[in-house]
């Protein structure tokens, strides 16, 4: 019925004096995006790449695992730490490695409902999608709907405050526009940050010498993947890493944080967030 590495939609920056009226918003969860799919053959999750991670998260299968065959839910994966705030590490930890997810410590926060029992729902716009999803899913410990909330910019600024890394904005009449990028969707970011491809490694100076010092990194522009600078802030561990085996990560996204853009288009200030493993790197593209 759906292709898992075209469905998921995504969402755009928002532009500058975007107006809010009729807008509703969503804390911006840092964790990894899965689409689950509830198939003959039990249930199964996709990351917007289209690999399967079948049989890593049995207390959210478990939590689904009721739905009709043919029912498509996007959402994003997280774990959250002692204060309830997204927490990056360990999600990274369980679904970028062999690990299962035994304990039960990563929910699944649904925010869209893309099909049920066969019927796709896609057209409908997000306001009765978001309705479905209310009489359809039944939340549990490891499985929740995403907060919803009209969309306000104190909203936005307390939610950043909580430790949240901002805010994704909807607009509750459109539909959803798979594999489309920034339609009625935008991010609202605490800080600027971006998703870029490793390219390559500057060797390191100093106390780095002999290990990798920064990566460097490219977007695709005009659809040709260009070089726009390089960046470091990577701990001793992911540092290591690179060191060990470079050429395993060429190709791989990573989101860096930055200070706004500099004449020439590079990035000002340039440092290393994390790996993102989830995110295809064609979804890199320079703006």
């Amino acid at each position: 019925m759906f292709d898992p590495a075209t469905t998921a939609m995504n969402a755009a920056p928002l532009p500058t004096n975007h107006p809010l009226t009729g807008l509703v918003m969503e804390p911006k969860f840092d964790g990894w995006r899965l689409l689950i799919h509830i198939g003959p053959n039990g249930v199964n999750f996709y990351t917007r790449t289209g690999k399967a991670h079948k049989g890593k998260l049995p207390h959210i299968e478990a939590a689904v695992a009721h739905l009709p065959t043919h029912t498509w839910i996007d959402g994003e994966v997280v774990a959250l730490d002692n204060n309830g705030m997204p927490e990056w590490g360990t999600v990274q930890s369980i679904l970028g490695s062999n690990g299962v997810d035994t304990a039960g410590k990563l929910i699944y926060f649904a925010f869209d409902l893309l099909a049920f029992n066969s019927l796709d729902v896609r057209r409908l716009p997000l306001s009765e999608r978001r309705n479905a999803m209310g009489q359809a899913l039944t939340p549990t410990a490891n499985f929740r709907l995403t907060p919803q909330f009209p969309a306000d910019h104190q909203l936005h600024d307390q939610l950043v405050e909580q430790g949240y890394e901002g805010t994704i904005i909807k607009d509750p009449s459109k539909p959803y526009a798979s594999g489309k990028r920034g339609q009625g969707w935008f991010k609202l970011k605490a800080t600027d940050e971006m998703d870029v491809v490793i390219t390559g490694f500057k060797p390191g100076e100093n106390s780095f010498t002999g290990m990798v010092g920064a990566i460097e990194f490219a977007q695709y522009k005009n659809g040709v993947l260009t070089p726009r600078g390089r960046c470091s802030g990577m701990d001793m561990k992911f540092r290591k890493q690179l060191t060990a085996d470079p050429n395993k990560y060429i190709g791989r996204v990573i989101s860096m944080a930055y200070m706004g853009i500099m004449p020439s288009g590079s990035p000002r200030h340039p440092q290393f967030k994390r790996l993102r493993d989830d995110k295809p790197n064609s979804d890199c593209v320079w703006t």
